[in-house]
């Protein structure tokens, strides 16, 4: 079942798939946060769709994320990098981890950094709670790769064929 406030969101906002054209019928391999953005993959090949999402092909997906962290201004410490790749502890008991991250640079505003992170099975929120788990809040989250599939497209919006 679909929660009553996503139902509510798709009916408002509607889908990536309203913004295709309906042939030929494709669906998206996977997704992404209602605050994410990034190369989504659309298709009509349902191998392709198992291969890319199923967590037992381990596909890397690779994000870039704006962090910060009053706290800790210098950014992520190597120490905090390593933890997110052995993993961490939510309060549930689950445990979050992923495949590499690395810091890229400092953001535009004071406090703020861009971080790469590459996933290997897609949970929900899951960069966003590793960053918690080690003080830091993700602003803005980008999902540039997912295997050797590259993107975003050069303009937000844009299609590749």
């Amino acid at each position: 079942l679909t929660p009553r406030a996503e139902l509510t969101q798709a009916e408002e906002f509607g889908t990536v798939i309203d913004l295709v054209p309906s042939n030929p019928r494709v669906s998206p391999a996977g997704r992404l946060d209602f605050d994410s953005e990034g190369l989504i993959v659309l298709t009509n090949d349902g191998s392709l769709i198992k291969l890319l999402t199923s967590p037992q092909y381990q596909m890397p997906k690779t994000y870039l994320a704006l962090v910060r962290s009053f706290k800790y201004p210098e950014g992520p410490s190597d120490e905090q990098l390593a933890s997110l790749v052995k993993g961490i502890a939510l309060q549930n008991k689950d445990v979050l981890s992923c495949a590499s991250a690395r810091r890229i640079e400092h953001g535009a505003e004071d406090n703020t950094h861009w971080m790469e992170v590459i996933l290997t099975e897609g949970k929900n929120r899951e960069v966003r709670k590793l960053f918690k788990g080690i003080g830091f809040t993700v602003l803005r989250l980008i999902r540039t790769r997912i295997g050797s599939i590259a993107g975003p497209c050069e303009q937000e919006g844009n299609l590749r064929e």
